[in-house]
């Protein structure tokens, strides 16, 4: 990263790589479902677990389901754990994969081009967090009084 006035350049490239695997065989009229998994097999200064789950109770009580959700948002990166929803908090989590089926090929090829673009939207918004410039000087307390290693109180004298 470099600085430039004291401006914080965003200068990183973030990438992820992502393998889409799909079904060889469709039949129209026949096949009752379209399947569609996605792998992230490389990233560069972003986590590969950019799918985000929610873990859903279920019967007998002992099981439970994931369920895909969203791509993360950078919030997300910071607030999920990885692989397995960490108590107690909440019931999210994230994966480096999904896997899903949808009813029809339409439905499948507008879920793709809406998470390509969701991740897209991530890797941006990450590039242009690194991107930071001076914003305010904030300063708590009385700037006039030098500092020093030892503190001092004033003194008091009181009269009898």
């Amino acid at each position: 990263m470099s600085t430039e006035n004291g401006i914080f350049l965003g200068t990183v490239n973030r990438f992820v790589k992502i393998l889409r695997y799909g079904m060889t065989t469709y039949v129209d009229g026949r096949t009752q479902g379209v399947r569609i998994k996605m792998v992230v097999v490389e990233s560069y200064m972003m986590p590969k677990e950019i799918f985000v789950y929610q873990r859903k109770p279920s019967t007998p009580p002992t099981r439970s389901m994931d369920e895909f959700v969203n791509i993360a948002s950078p919030n997300d990166l910071e607030e999920y754990s990885v692989n397995e929803p960490s108590p107690p908090g909440s019931p999210f989590f994230r994966l480096a994969e999904i896997d899903l089926v949808f009813r029809s090929p339409s439905h499948a090829q507008d879920a793709l081009e809406k998470i390509v673009n969701d991740v897209g939207q991530l890797v941006e918004s990450l590039n242009f967090m690194d991107g930071l410039a001076l914003q305010e000087e904030i300063v708590i307390g009385n700037p006039s009084v030098p500092s020093s290693s030892s503190s001092t109180a004033p003194s008091s004298s009181s009269s009898s």
